[in-house]
């Protein structure tokens, strides 16, 4: 299956909506497969070429997000486990959009290690503001716990000193640098 050349016709035709979830989910999980099965650049819209650009790439990550944005959370996790494969800052990004619905276990886990894993990326992406998670602290708090590093804690320190945190947002942001940080950002709380 994941050598043939309608491939992408078939992937397109599971995650359709209509579908019943384990069929979306299995769309999904077929994908993360034939990335590791070697086919290191992602061409999954229609493309009969394995060749990347960042166009390519940034409109693989869209196509993902559907299943981000799925109603069954197996879909949601195969969706993850695409992106945490691509390695990017943007992947991780909208890896991160999971957290706008309900998150058993599973996701969480699943969360957690692609921001573990990637954190190479998406941590410099995020310092520069390459990559800004939608204005939301959710996912940055989520993230940032998930590295364990207290140094990329100061984003999140500018953001609190700069008042750009909401006040909805503030005591999750609060509370992360109460934890993870050391004196110099403790001192600001």
């Amino acid at each position: 299956l994941n050598d043939s050349p309608g491939f992408m016709r078939y992937f397109a035709k599971l995650r359709r909506p209509e579908s019943i979830p384990q069929a979306r989910a299995a769309a999904y999980r077929a994908l993360f497969m034939r990335y590791l099965s070697g086919y290191r650049q992602p061409h999954f819209i229609g493309q009969d070429s394995p060749e990347l650009t960042r166009s390519n790439l940034l409109a693989n990550i869209r196509e993902l997000e559907a299943g981000i944005g799925d109603a069954h959370p197996r879909v949601r996790l195969e969706a993850i486990h695409c992106l945490r494969a691509l390695h990017t800052a943007e992947a991780t990004e909208a890896a991160l959009k999971a957290l706008d619905r309900e998150v058993d276990e599973n996701l969480d886990f699943a969360l957690w290690q692609t921001c573990s894993d990637t954190q190479d990326v998406w941590l410099p992406a995020f310092a520069k503001g390459e990559i800004t998670f939608g204005g939301n602290f959710k996912p940055v708090v989520f993230a940032l716990k998930a590295t364990g590093n207290p140094g990329a804690l100061q984003p999140l320190v500018a953001a609190l000193r700069d008042g750009k945190i909401t006040a909805g947002d503030r005591p999750a942001v609060v509370q992360l640098i109460g934890q993870m940080g050391g004196p110099a950002e403790l001192g600001l709380l």
